[in-house]
């Protein structure tokens, strides 16, 4: 997986502890892993597509 990414294999491991240590919750839980994992595609794919586009006078 690291040479997919083009990074270290301690960076890697650095990184998804620093995910577990931020939200608190384990990586190990598969629920867990697979809401990443859907986050992350639809956060590729809103890019791709130009989705979620700023509205005027909307704060979060």
């Amino acid at each position: 997986m690291t040479k997919a990414l083009h990074i270290h294999t301690n960076t890697l491991m650095y990184r998804l502890n620093r995910i577990a240590e931020i939200t608190g919750k384990s990586l190990k839980e598969t629920d867990y892993r697979t809401s990443i994992y859907l986050d992350i595609l639809t956060e590729e794919t809103a890019q791709v597509n130009g989705w979620f586009q700023e509205v005027p006078g909307f704060k979060e």
